[in-house]
């Protein structure tokens, strides 16, 4: 951890070390947070479990890299394992890198073109502005978070190392599997939608929404497998690198014109239990979702609302963004299995099976 303040430096405390990374030196500290500490169950049981950074960081992701963080500390015995001699009693973010990237990579609303609420295809596009778009630039944005995260981490001379696949990748259903498996996924839950739900149900109003359908890997296997049907790929990141790029990439835009197929448009917003998302859902043929992380319950909550038909398959469960959901039993939903059951008790009328496929593959449905 680093000293946040440099006008006033750890000089009272033991084990402080001088680390110079790219021609700069600070003044380090060496903490550790100890999950079996008596300050965690005493002091954490009275505080509010909303305020995340009151508790112990359960996950990295609580503690991002890069982040300003202040914390008070006390003395600890080194054990051979870490050999800290402070651990942190409480801690607070007073600078999120997320938030700062986030707001970096953010769609402006005076730029020349809308890239965020339009077709696949550039003849289709009518340049139009539009003020209230939520756009996201992915690549700016994990630029913006590997920059903090090398300002305080020098690894500029290591070798790059070829990821290889782990052969028992394709036996964990926890994998969210490579690329080939990604596409694959999409395949099946493509064709499952088609057998199932119909072209003459998923043609209907407005055509299908893709919810956090991320490069449009679903959509494009719709288009491809219905051509007349309209898919909208409603997901915050924008994938293209300039404000006249194409949300889909050549080779999968050939695909679809193979087959004189619709492209997917793309709608940079986040898909919440709001308005907008109501309306949305009110004007579509049906929702979909493989796996759409976050808005998985949101998906469902609006789609059981407007009694329109949707295909979801969970994935991620995230109990520490959503602390308050409980089964009817009164158990917290923190697992997997505890999700897929907190979805399914919302309504009798909802469906499940299982796809042939690596990682999450038991999906969630409702006909109307």
């Amino acid at each position: 951890m680093t000293n946040a303040n440099r006008d006033a430096p750890f000089y009272d405390f033991d084990g402080v070390e001088n680390v110079t990374i790219k021609n700069e030196t600070m003044q380090t500290i060496r903490v550790v947070f100890q999950r079996d500490s008596p300050f965690w169950d005493n002091e954490n049981g009275d505080r509010d479990h909303n305020d995340r950074t009151s508790l112990f960081p359960t996950k990295n992701a609580l503690l991002p890299y890069g982040a300003k963080v202040k914390a008070h500390l006390r003395k600890r015995n080194p054990d051979n394992k870490s050999g800290c001699k402070h651990e942190v009693c409480s801690w607070e973010i007073i600078d999120d890198p997320r938030s700062i990237a986030y707001e970096d990579a953010k769609l402006r609303s005076n730029m020349s073109k809308d890239v965020c609420s339009v077709d696949a295809d550039d003849s289709q596009n009518d340049g139009s502005k539009n003020s209230d778009e939520e756009g996201v630039y992915l690549h700016k944005y994990l630029k913006s978070r590997g920059d903090y995260y090398l300002k305080y981490n020098n690894y500029g001379d290591k070798k790059k190392v070829k990821k290889q696949r782990n052969p028992l990748q394709g036996t964990d259903q926890a994998s969210h599997g490579d690329k080939k498996a990604k596409s694959y996924r999409a395949k099946i839950f493509a064709s499952w939608l088609v057998d199932e739900f119909g072209p003459s149900l998923l043609n209907q109003c407005g055509g299908i929404l893709d919810i956090a359908g991320g490069k449009g890997t679903l959509s494009v296997e719709l288009s491809i497998l219905m051509p007349d049907v309209q898919c909208t790929v409603i997901d915050p990141f924008i994938r293209c690198r300039s404000a006249d790029g194409k949300f889909l990439p050549n080779k999968e835009m050939k695909r679809i014109q193979r087959v004189n197929g619709t492209p997917p448009k793309h709608l940079a917003k986040y898909f919440k239990n709001n308005d907008e998302s109501n309306d949305a859902v009110e004007t579509c043929s049906c929702v979909v979702g493989l796996h759409p992380d976050q808005p998985t319950e949101d998906i469902v909550d609006i789609a059981l609302e407007k009694n329109k038909p949707f295909a979801v398959i969970p994935c991620c469960v995230f109990p520490c963004l959503f602390p308050m959901r409980l089964l009817s039993s009164g158990k917290n939903v923190v697992h997997y299995e505890d999700f897929m059951q907190y979805l399914l008790e919302k309504d009798d009328r909802l469906k499940e099976t299982t796809l042939n496929f690596e990682g999450k593959n038991r999906l969630i449905y409702f006909k109307g």
